[in-house]
């Protein structure tokens, strides 16, 4: 379900892109496309709900996991000997460390498959647009890697 709702998203911002130059192309040549505009507003406001849908199901998601992970490392310690408060101290990080390699894969791939779709469908709508605007996400990209870390810290 969660691949579904990731893909839907992808297709929903390819068919936003092309659905609003259509709406443009039809308001410069003087006809006001009611039925466009009302799908681009409509487009538009399912895309952060169904993005909202699936941020829940894979936090749900990544909380199983994390618990079946704790569950798990916890009932093995205990079986080999540690002591329960060595068990604990050690089982937060572990099963962060994990569930981070695990999910952090997958996060990188949908938001690099959104960034593929998008980048497709702006140039298939304008070319000289996106080739001018992909200095300016190069610049922004190099100023998050060079702001990010300091700001997080």
């Amino acid at each position: 379900m969660l691949l579904a709702l990731w893909g839907l998203i992808i297709w929903l911002g390819v068919e936003l892109a092309l659905l609003v130059q259509y709406v443009v192309d039809r308001a410069v040549a003087g006809i006001v496309p009611r039925g466009g505009l009302l799908a681009v507003v409509g487009i538009a406001s399912a895309i952060p709900l169904i993005n909202f849908l699936s941020e829940y199901k894979a936090n749900v998601l990544l909380g199983e996991v994390t618990l079946d992970l704790s569950h798990r490392m916890v009932v093995s310690a205990i079986k080999s000997g540690g002591g329960r408060g060595e068990v604990l101290s050690r089982t937060s990080g572990d099963v962060l460390n994990a569930a981070i390699y695990l999910f952090l894969p997958v996060d990188v791939a949908v938001v690099l498959a959104r960034l593929a779709a998008q980048l497709a469908a702006s140039f298939y709508i304008s070319p000289v647009l996106t080739l001018t605007a992909l200095p300016l996400t190069a610049l922004y990209f190099y100023v998050v890697r060079r702001v990010g870390p300091a700001f997080f810290a």
